[in-house]
């Protein structure tokens, strides 16, 4: 994971975290919001699902990328 952005802190000194998996892919990014964003790829490593966790813990949104 050498090189990779792990962490960015903006001017109000509020904190983004970024995470990747074994494969150097980002898999989870939480904001300057608190809000989480996960990131699921396919066996080729294309994107296929993004899920916006709310902060508030009421559920999930998802957004799959199909290819086609």
């Amino acid at each position: 994971m050498a090189g990779r952005l792990t962490e960015l802190i903006n001017e109000n000194h509020a904190v983004t975290r970024f995470a990747y998996d074994s494969q150097d892919r980002l898999v989870e990014e939480t904001g300057f919001d608190g809000r989480t964003q996960s990131y699921r790829y396919d066996a080729a490593g294309q994107l296929i699902e993004k899920t916006d966790a709310q902060d508030s813990g009421m559920g999930a949104q998802s957004q799959g990328h199909g290819g086609g």
